[in-house]
C-alpha cells in the first residue's frame, strides 16, 4: 500500500502541487492524504528563508502548528539524525579565499536544516515518539493503581506495602533501599510523581 506525499524536488520544473509515491516501508508510522498536505503547507510557512528547508527552531514550530508537543531532546534528537549541513545564507557572500579571522569563520559555517521528506520523517517519528509515551504513562498509571495509587495519579503507595508486592507478588529481588534513597526522602510512602522517577525512567 502506498501514501501520496509530497516532495519539494519534484516540484522544481513541474507543477505546484506535485507529488511523489513513497513506498509504505519507507514509512513506520503513515500519515494520512490529510496529514500530508498540511506537511506541505506548514513547511511552506516555516521555512521563512525561502531554501525549501527548515532549521531546528522552524522544525519545532512546525511541529507544534501540527499538534504535537516536542521537547527540547525531540528537537535535537531529530536534527542530529535526520538533517543535513547547509552553508549559511552569508556564506555566499564571502569571497572564495580562505577565512582570516574567527569572525569571519563564523559566516561560513554551516547550520543543520531539514528538506521537505526529512520533515515528514521528522512528523512520523515525533508522532511514535508521543504515542510511545502516552502509552508509557498509561502503564504508569495501571502499575501506581494496582499498588494502592489512584487512576487520576492522586493518592499515595506505602513503601512497605509496595515492597511486599513487588517481592511476593512479582518475585522482584530489587534492592530496594537503593530505590528509595534516589527518592531523598524520609516519607514512608510515595506520590506518583515518585513512583514514576523510580519506575519509568527507562
Amino acid at each position: 500500500m502506498f501514501g501520496m506525499l509530497g516532495d519539494p524536488k519534484k516540484k522544481r520544473g513541474g507543477k505546484k502541487d506535485d507529488v511523489v509515491v513513497v513506498a509504505a516501508d519507507e514509512i513506520h508510522s503513515k500519515l494520512s492524504g490529510e496529514e500530508a498536505r498540511r506537511c506541505r503547507n506548514l513547511f511552506k510557512t516555516f521555512d521563512q528563508e525561502g531554501q525549501d528547508t527548515i532549521d531546528a527552531w522552524e522544525l519545532r514550530l512546525a511541529l507544534e502548528a501540527f499538534g504535537l508537543r516536542p521537547t527540547d531532546a525531540d528537537v535535537t534528537a531529530i536534527m542530529d539524525d535526520l538533517a543535513v549541513p547547509v552553508p549559511t545564507a552569508s556564506a555566499s557572500q564571502l569571497p572564495l579565499a580562505a577565512p582570516e579571522s574567527a569572525e569571519e569563520q563564523a559566516f561560513i559555517e554551516t547550520t543543520l536544516r531539514l528538506d521537505f521528506s526529512q520533515f515528514l520523517r521528522a512528523v512520523q517519528r515525533q508522532k511514535r515518539a508521543e504515542q510511545s509515551r502516552t502509552y508509557k504513562e498509561a502503564d504508569l498509571v495501571g502499575a501506581f493503581t494496582a499498588v494502592g495509587g489512584n487512576a487520576d495519579k492522586s493518592g499515595r503507595v506505602s513503601l512497605v506495602n509496595l515492597q511486599k508486592i513487588l517481592k511476593d507478588d512479582f518475585g522482584l529481588t530489587l534492592k530496594f533501599e537503593e530505590l528509595i534513597d534516589e527518592l531523598d526522602s524520609d516519607d514512608k510512602d510515595m506520590d506518583f510523581a515518585q513512583f514514576a522517577s523510580l519506575f519509568g525512567s527507562n
